[in-house]
């Protein structure tokens, strides 16, 4: 930052050189010194001296003391729309709304093919969970779903997307849609018995809706049932391009 001279206020003030912006602006101070490498303005004139403090990084140290919270989604939304969402007080746990709209990006994301980026931004979320290795909410089990679904359906049956199929399930073990998923990942990742365990799962809870809006699924999963039973691999990349549209 520059000390300079306002002739039309008559005082000092800051320029920020590197966002050409003018900061800290001291009307009736002619006289100015940055001290402590610039973090520190003394100003003033006479017998008076006024210290202000322009350091940007002590500013956000104290506002965050005073707030005691990070931005939620919606103030991040408001304030910085074409930021992508970062922690700003490094103190605070991150809202779970914040965690809940990056899943949900995500999901989007895997749901049209882009597993990469639908990962990283998975990735990014966990980063900004106070505990990485707690389950996630009921709320963010869809979208957990969503991406363990599609990394089933578009080739990624990884460790990572197995793990996201397992927190989808700890976030909602008695929905079937969660059981079917990672049975689909289980299968393609060579987890046998843990596919026909979840599809047996997804069955059963399937029946005990009473809905026949599963009826076909209840046939086809059975199909898959038997053929993994049978030591046989009912996914072909046919059916995996039907899947897409299920």
């Amino acid at each position: 930052m520059v000390l300079l001279f306002d002739s039309q206020v008559d005082g000092i003030f800051l320029f920020h050189a590197a966002y050409l912006t003018r900061w800290a602006p001291t009307p009736k101070s002619k006289l100015g010194e940055l001290l402590d490498g610039g973090k520190t303005l003394a100003s003033g004139g006479g017998d008076t001296i006024i210290l202000w403090d322009v350091d940007p990084q002590s500013w956000i140290e104290k506002t965050c003391g005073r707030v005691g919270r990070n931005f939620t989604q919606a103030e991040w939304s408001k304030y910085f729309p074409d930021d992508a969402y970062r922690k700003t007080c490094v103190q605070w746990p991150v809202p779970p709304s914040v965690i809940s709209a990056i899943l949900k990006e995500a999901a989007a994301q895997a749901e049209a093919g882009q597993l990469p980026e639908a990962l990283k931004h998975f990735d990014y979320a966990q980063s900004l969970r106070p505990d990485p290795t707690a389950p996630f909410t009921f709320d963010d089990a869809e979208s957990l779903n969503n991406l363990c679904w599609a990394g089933g359906l578009y080739g990624y049956a990884t460790p990572q997307v197995l793990f996201i199929c397992d927190q989808a399930v700890a976030a909602a073990p008695t929905n079937g849609n969660v059981r079917d998923s990672r049975g689909l990942v289980r299968a393609l990742s060579g987890n046998t018995d843990g596919a026909i365990e979840d599809f047996q799962a997804f069955v059963e809870l399937a029946k005990a809706s009473g809905s026949d809006v599963y009826a076909e699924q209840i046939t086809q999963r059975e199909q898959w049932i038997a053929e993994l039973q049978a030591g046989r691999n009912p996914f072909t990349p046919e059916v995996l391009e039907a899947l897409k549209d299920q």
